[in-house]
């Protein structure tokens, strides 16, 4: 039986076997022995604690695997017969080696290895160069080892031309039409939650927080008239830091989801949705961009304290932190741009979501609550924070219809997609199982400076990923060196194929690529090993999940 599905879901770190050439249960022997052997000489020259050490036989006892899946089973070496072999200085060779691979993977230039990001294109470089230093071929698609893909990483906007809103207010008594405008980075800005091509224009009425909840009494939409109107709504909901509100108080309501908003703005024949951020969001993301800048400044400090203790003829180190201080800098000063930004209250694009195929929308855009404050002034005389404080205090309604005022609202998203590369190298397989394919895999993307995927999603800062997956990826890399050794006079092997696969942490992406667009046959491919998160072993114990 053959086992053509393991790429999709090779994070389990499957491994697919061909029973007619490989016996499971001499497979699993040996792992046995293997382990107590192995586990035997670390406790005799190392301590357990050092995951270093474990990388090593982490990635020696994949090479056995390895061995195992080349030859038939009746060839499976006895146990002890390479490792008691191996002289001390090819041990420290293979640790130096396995330490300078994770150390620059790992490294903060890399920036945690993020699809989008320069990091992970110097990453793929890394593992190219290695590849043909092994020895293996990398002439695999037009000379190079790279399959190139396309991924979706999430929205951006056109430009300021489609991106805006105008408010016209008609002079008094036959005056001149008054005509203001706020542009893309200027108190505006699309939301992806809405319509992503829009232009409407109709007159401008504010909704209050844009509920309409019959089972709370509570109806924003009551006594204005919506239809074919540019409707501008507060974020969240009413009363919501006190514990007697009608709705939940503390804890937001279903009212106060976005979708919820906009699908009852679309309900009341709303043209398009303008929404404007509360306060309390806009403290929380000032701070946590506070907290960032903070890091940053400190990791400048520290690069600076480092520079200056360098000696004079340590120019490549000195190279190299200086590249990383510029970067430091330039981090900080994006992060006062979007403190500036955070501050107006005007939301990211992607705040809110993304429009899912088949949902209904209208345009959708975030106002800054200073724009909005200035609207409200010049229309009753009061404030924005005044006219919220009256809603809360009360637990009644103020929405209003703005007088002699239109509105023209337009925006333009559109997708933003990076390349992305799988990155292989192959070993030629010789004699009677040479069409016969195994594949050794292991990702080398991880989630670069945050966001979905990490352990502390509310972090903007390098993950590093020594574990997840930058062990994974040197221990393929060690693998491929030690079989080009072994297999240099062997007549008979199978091809051995080694495959860096990005875009995992978005969803296995490098991986289903290519399945969909193979480079070998997948009919003579039998067998996948996966290598993931295998530098940090408890008891130097490793576990193997498989199918076939």
């Amino acid at each position: 039986m053959r086992y053509l599905g393991f790429f999709y879901h090779f994070k389990k770190s499957i491994i697919a076997v061909e029973p007619e050439r490989i016996l499971i249960v001499k497979l699993t022997l040996y792992l046995r022995v293997r382990k107590r052997i192995l586990r035997e000489k670390m406790n005799r020259t190392h301590s357990t604690k050092q995951p270093r050490i474990m990388l090593i036989h982490n990635s020696r006892r994949f090479a056995y695997l390895s061995l195992l899946l080349l030859w038939n089973g009746s060839d499976i070496p006895a146990s002890g017969q390479n490792s008691d072999t191996k002289t001390n200085a090819a041990k420290t060779k293979q640790l130096n080696q396995l330490r300078t691979d994770i150390e620059y993977l790992a490294s903060d230039p890399l920036r945690g290895r993020g699809v989008g990001d320069d990091g992970i294109n110097l990453a793929a470089d890394y593992l190219e160069s290695r590849m043909r230093e092994i020895g293996l071929n990398t002439e695999i698609w037009d000379g190079s080892p790279r399959q190139p893909f396309q991924v979706l990483l999430g929205a951006q906007a056109t430009n300021r031309k489609t991106n805006f809103v105008e408010i016209s207010t008609n002079g008094e008594k036959g005056g001149e039409e008054k005509k203001e405008r706020w542009e893309l980075e200027n108190g505006f800005g699309p939301l992806a939650i809405g319509t992503p091509i829009g232009k409407e224009q109709g007159p401008l009425v504010f909704a209050g927080y844009g509920i309409t909840a019959e089972d709370l009494n509570y109806d924003d939409y009551q006594g204005i008239d919506t239809e074919g109107a540019i409707v501008v709504v507060l974020r969240k909901e009413p009363q919501r830091n006190d514990e007697s509100s009608r709705f939940n108080g503390i804890e937001n309501t279903r009212y106060a989801l976005f979708n919820a908003k906009i699908q009852n703005a679309i309900q009341h024949g709303a043209a398009a949705l303008l929404m404007v951020n509360d306060q309390d969001s806009v403290l929380a993301a000032s701070q946590e961009i506070d907290a960032e800048k903070q890091r940053e400044e400190e990791r400048l400090q520290s690069m600076n304290q480092q520079l200056a203790a360098l000696p004079r003829f340590s120019a490549a180190k000195r190279r190299q932190l200086r590249e990383s201080r510029a970067r430091i800098l330039s981090s900080i000063q994006s992060l006062e741009k979007e403190k500036l930004k955070a501050l107006s209250g005007v939301m990211p694009m992607l705040e809110a979501g993304r429009l899912r195929p088949g949902q209904k929308s209208i345009p959708v855009a975030t106002l800054g609550r200073d724009v909005l404050d200035q609207w409200i002034q010049s229309a009753s005389k009061t404030s924005l924070s005044e006219l919220e404080a009256k809603i809360d205090e009360t637990g009644e309604p103020a929405s209003f219809a703005f007088p002699e005022v239109t509105a023209a609202l337009s925006v333009g998203i559109e997708p933003l997609n990076a390349e992305a590369n799988n990155v292989l190298g192959y070993l030629e397989g010789k004699g009677e199982l040479s069409d016969e394919i195994i594949v050794v895999g292991a990702h080398y993307d991880h989630v670069g400076m945050g966001g979905n995927g990490s352990l502390a999603p509310g972090t903007i800062a390098v993950h590093n990923g020594a574990d997840d997956n930058a062990s994974g990826t040197v221990t393929m890399l060690s693998i491929a060196k030690q079989m080009t050794a072994r297999l240099a006079d062997t007549e008979n092997h199978r091809r051995l194929v080694f495959m860096g696969f990005s875009s995992d942490e978005r969803g296995l992406l490098g991986s289903k690529h290519y399945v969909i667009q193979p480079r070998f046959p997948l009919e003579d491919t039998v067998s996948m090993i996966n290598l993931d998160m295998g530098g940090l072993l408890n008891d130097n114990e490793l576990t193997v999940y498989g199918t076939g």
